[in-house]
């Protein structure tokens, strides 16, 4: 049985829905909920998506925990750690944390008590690369690594969904709508081209847009600007 069976219970339960993944890039700051159309849509977030309360998520994804490394000093301008505003957050309806890299448990990332503290369903992640290493097939294999944003986009694709907004997937890694100023990259990770092809060669049939994409413009099936 693979550490990732879990996943199990929820797949193809959202068939023909849409859903909403918020990534915690700069852009996020620029959404308008009125500009979903779907009235019922998922809303799936990750990591600091926690500290913007004004969002109500159906699933939230985590992993590295930014306490373990003195260098992300931003967090320490917080008024909780990523852990305690998890645990005091009430929007979260399920949480999933990814505890294992390469089927270990990461030194960086929340371990098992930590899982029990949140709440959450613990998972696996891989940090190998190339199409071939991302599979449709979740509760039988590690989850795509190099963003936690792909654990979410990997499972709301499993679950069935028709149809997909990414917010606040900005491309570029590292950039937080909680420091919007910080210096934007001037290209595009390879792992989202990578998640790109997957998306269109496992689920051709879902729609994705994207919502001010900066990176990410031109990627998926259409782009919408609520800002230029």
């Amino acid at each position: 049985m693979h550490f990732n069976n879990r996943f199990s219970t929820y797949k193809n339960i959202n068939i023909g829905r849409t859903a909403v993944v918020f990534g915690s890039g700069p852009t996020l700051n620029l959404f308008d909920s009125k500009i979903i159309p779907e009235k019922d849509a998922l809303f799936v977030g990750v990591n600091s998506l926690v500290f913007k309360k004004d969002i109500t998520l159906d699933y939230y994804f985590c992993g590295h925990d930014s306490a373990r490394e003195p260098h992300h000093l931003h967090h320490i301008t917080l008024e909780n750690t990523l852990k305690e505003q998890i645990i005091s957050s009430k929007i979260n309806r399920q949480i999933f944390c990814a505890t294992h890299v390469d089927g270990r448990q990461h030194p960086l990332h929340f371990d098992f008590k930590d899982v029990v503290d949140m709440n959450a369903i613990p998972y696996s992640i891989h940090t190998g690369k190339g199409l071939q290493t991302i599979k449709k097939e979740i509760h039988e294999n590690d989850l795509y690594n190099h963003s936690i944003v792909f654990s979410a986009l990997q499972f709301i694709l499993y679950t069935g969904v028709e149809k997909i907004y990414l917010v606040g997937c900005d491309g570029g890694g590292g950039f937080s709508f909680l420091h919007p100023g910080k210096v934007w990259r001037d290209r595009i990770d390879w792992c989202w081209q990578e998640f790109s092809e997957f998306i269109k060669k496992e689920y051709d049939n879902v729609e994705v847009v994207s919502i001010n994409p900066r990176l990410l413009e031109g990627l998926f099936h259409k782009d919408i600007w609520s800002l230029r």
